[in-house]
Parts: structure tokens; sequence; C-alpha cells
């Protein structure tokens, strides 16, 4: 694993990665178990700070990888996961707006499962030809990956009878469109979702 940072009072970075593998093991009678794997991912953050109550940060991810499954028909030949995000968080100094929140993102998924990139393929009664098989979405039977893109904001105003914050919060992203009043004694948040993608 690999980690580096670096940062002045306005600005800050930081990137991340790993790394693992294995071969196929033997186990005690001698045999060889289909086991063999290898994965690896990537992340990395950059922030500006230009005062003690702002942050603007953008991160990014990136991970992919295969692996060899003793116990089926079938091994994981792609893990690709990739994520982007940007966030912005803002402190006042007002009565009526005590802090603000915002935040964006957007991820990708491709799983691909086989039975040949990684065994000698084996023809049986329950599978004759080899084929690929791609795990997703029930209701989208024909699609090859998954990809989500969502927003939120949440704004934290005045204070309710108790004292408390007061939150007004607005969340968009992916699934049937809902709104949800809670907070301290049903009182100001607010949450609404919607269908981005």
């Amino acid at each position: 694993m690999g980690d580096l940072r670096a940062g002045t009072p306005a600005f800050y970075g930081q990137v991340t990665g790993t790394w693992a593998a294995s071969d196929d093991y033997e186990d005690g009678a001698g045999e060889t178990v289909h086991s063999e794997y290898q994965r690896w991912s990537a992340n990395a953050a950059l922030g500006w700070t230009p005062d003690d109550g702002t942050r603007l940060e953008l991160t990014g991810a990136r991970s992919d990888g295969e692996a060899a499954y003793a116990d089926r028909t079938m091994d994981g030949v792609a893990f690709d996961r990739d994520n982007v995000g940007l966030r912005f968080e803002r402190e006042f100094q007002s009565p009526h707006l005590k802090r603000l929140e915002a935040r964006a993102y957007y991820n990708y998924v491709d799983h691909v499962m086989d039975n040949y990139s990684l065994r000698s393929f084996t023809p049986t009664a329950t599978m004759p030809f080899d084929r690929c098989r791609i795990p997703t979405d029930a209701r989208r039977a024909d699609a090859r990956d998954r990809s989500r893109l969502g927003a939120a904001a949440t704004a934290t105003v005045g204070r309710g009878p108790a004292g408390e914050p007061a939150l007004a919060a607005c969340h968009l992203e992916p699934g049937p469109a809902t709104v949800r009043v809670a907070g301290p004694r049903r009182r100001r948040v607010v949450s609404q979702h919607r269908h981005l993608r």
C-alpha cells in the first residue's frame, strides 16, 4: 500500500494505492486449488481551504481485479469500479444560516464473470458451451454495467424551540420520487429524492 500526502494552509492533496495478488495453492493432498487472484485500487483527493470555515474537495477512485473460484463454475474476471465526487462545505456566523454542505458524485461498476478466462473450459451437461455471464440488475438483463449519478445539499438554518439546529436537506439520486419530513419535533428537515439516471 502507498500513501502520499502534501498540503499548504490553502491546498491539500492525497494519493493512495493498493495492490494484492496470490497464486493457486496446494491442499493437504498436494492438489492444486483453483484460487488465484489479483486486485488493485487507487484513490486521490484534492482540496481547497481558503479559510477555516470553507472546504472544496474533489475526489476520485478506481479499482479492478480478478479472482478464481474453486467452488463455482465461473470466475470473476472484472471488478471495475470508478468514482468521482465533489464536496463543498461552508460554515457561517449568521444566526439564520449556520452551515451549508453540498456534494455530487458519479459511480460506475462493471462486474464480469466467465468460465474460460482463468480456467480451461470443460463442457458439462449443464454447461456444454463456454459463455460469459455479467451480474447486473435483474430489471436490466441486457445491461453490461451499472452507473449512478447523484447529488445532495444540506443547510443548517437557525435554531429550533429547544435550541437544537434546524436543517433543510435535499437529496437527488436514482430511485422513486419521495418526500420525507423529519427532524427535531418534525420541524424543518425536508429530504427529497429524485431519479437522475
